[in-house]
């Protein structure tokens, strides 16, 4: 019996499988419909009559800034005199350009891959849970001891579950990108803007696309180790919830109490994002005193998806070798 076949179709007909399946295109419809419901691609009567009061109001502040110039201010970062433009108190010159701040319209463009990207990695924390429950489901029942008697070679055996639930993960969170794709794109186009995707757009959406897959896989895997460990479904979900907690107030304690210069670089978080969007640009401002004088900048350190990367690697090889370490010598009994 191939065993990796074997658990594909496990996985395939379990019936969390299928409400997790379920569940996910409910919650694409679900975006996908509130997108469309309250995108707006033309301003109402009243909402162009509250467009013209807003852009009459900032004309009128323009007037009376050119007729009352202000006065020039030192910027405390620079040092430098500035004084801002009248122009600069408007929103715009052009009452179209007015219109955009009364409603809300929903660019493809520009807002789909804020959506992707997000309802990807809550995909993956589903495939998270259903790859656990199905290592933790064999633990209780005895799956597990049963399957050894015919397949004695445990490494085999942890690495065929493994390679099961990472290839259900990519196949789910590919399928899932395409419906969430294309129930965006159906929402533009029926109460929206599809806007301009060129060769560029297509590149920056693919390269975040595979990151977001990655790391489902990353999860997948984290849950599935993670259960071979406790032995329970509730071992990687009771982990990963006290892992977002304690990293909480990992940050606001080194941010507070040890007043580490970067704090947000020990945030899940900024990790996800900086792997998700490429890059994260942190700032630190140092505290010069009141009495201090001269110009002040912020000291900025870039958090790239290649280090995250790295961080992930580490991660997953000290995670497959204790489980696999762990599976291969405990007693399974």
């Amino acid at each position: 019996m191939n065993l990796f076949l074997a658990e594909l179709r496990r996985i395939t007909h379990r019936r969390l499988t299928w409400v997790f399946m379920i569940l996910a295109l409910g919650i694409v419809l679900l975006v996908s419909g509130l997108t469309a419901l309250t995108s707006q691609a033309e301003p109402t009567a009243s909402q162009r009559a509250e467009a013209e009061r807003m852009w009459e109001n900032d004309q009128q502040r323009i007037e009376e800034c050119e007729e009352n110039p202000p006065t020039e201010q030192t910027d405390p970062h620079s040092g430098e005199a500035v004084q801002e433009p009248c122009e600069h108190m408007g929103y715009s010159d052009d009452k179209e350009d007015y219109y955009d701040l009364v409603i809300s319209t929903f660019n493809f463009s520009e807002n789909a891959p804020g959506y992707i990207l997000p309802l990807t990695v809550i995909a993956g924390l589903l495939m998270l849970i259903l790859a656990s429950s199905l290592i933790g489901a064999e633990w209780r029942s005895g799956g597990i001891s049963n399957l050894l008697l015919w397949h004695p070679n445990r490494m085999q055996v942890f690495y065929s579950k493994l390679a099961a639930a990472l290839t259900v993960t990519v196949v789910a969170l590919t399928a899932f990108i395409a419906v969430v794709f294309l129930a965006l794109y159906a929402a533009a186009a029926l109460q929206g803007e599809i806007g301009t995707l060129d060769g560029e757009w297509w590149s920056d959406l693919l390269a975040g696309t595979v990151r977001a897959v990655v790391l489902g896989l990353f999860m997948t895997m984290f849950g599935t180790t993670i259960t071979y460990l406790g032995r329970h479904t509730a071992i990687a979900g009771g982990i990963v919830a006290a892992l977002l907690i304690l990293n909480t107030m990992l940050v606001g304690f080194a941010a507070l109490a040890l007043q580490v210069k970067y704090p947000e670089l020990w945030s899940v978080t900024i990790w996800t994002q900086a792997w998700l969007d490429g890059e994260v640009t942190l700032q630190h401002w140092p505290d010069t005193g009141p009495f201090e004088p001269g110009p002040v900048k912020a000291e900025e350190m870039t958090l790239t998806y290649g280090s995250v990367g790295i961080g992930m690697l580490i991660v997953t090889g000290v995670l497959l070798a204790i489980s696999s370490f762990s599976f291969s010598k405990r007693d399974i009994s």
